[in-house]
């Protein structure tokens, strides 16, 4: 398995490297040595949409990306992937799957998936999900803007009523 654990330092109260760090030798711990986890830190979502999509198309298949942030920061985990993809279809579980931390403001998708609020148990409970290969279905919903643009990505748990 290759991951990238992507921290946002400016989401939420801002989160220092040694945090970011610290999750990493929890995945360690918890997945084995034999798996790749890369740590990147940003104050950006541009830089977090570049890296997952340059992570996404360096590594097709078997493919993990915590979103150490907020809805924004999930936002921009979502864009890259759809731009790293070659075709208009999104990865498969099978290819790739994102997780998400409350580490931001408003965190909607992880609270409504029960994810810790401590980042560090947050990222346990991932951690264990990875190792049953449990997944749950969520809706990202792409708008084509009509110009020479990438399309424009975004998640939800629902349909648009929610």
């Amino acid at each position: 398995m290759n991951l990238l654990l992507a921290i946002n330092s400016s989401a939420g109260t801002g989160h220092d490297l040694s945090l970011g760090e610290e999750m990493v030798r929890i995945l360690q711990k918890r997945l084995g040595l034999s798996h790749s986890i890369n740590l990147i830190r940003t104050e950006s979502h541009k830089e977090i949409k570049e890296r997952s999509r340059a992570f996404a198309e360096q590594h097709p298949s078997d493919t993990v990306i915590i979103a150490g942030g907020g809805g924004g920061t999930l936002r921009a985990v979502i864009e890259g992937v759809g731009d790293s993809a070659k075709t208009q279809i999104l990865p498969g579980a099978r290819q790739l799957r994102i997780g998400v931390l409350r580490m931001g403001s408003g965190n909607v998708i992880a609270r409504q998936l029960k994810i810790a609020k401590n980042p560090r148990e947050g990222v346990e409970e991932l951690a264990a999900q990875l190792l049953a290969k449990t997944t749950v279905n969520c809706c990202v919903i792409g708008c084509d803007t009509g110009n020479d643009s990438s399309p424009i990505y975004g998640a939800t748990l629902g349909g648009f009523g929610l």
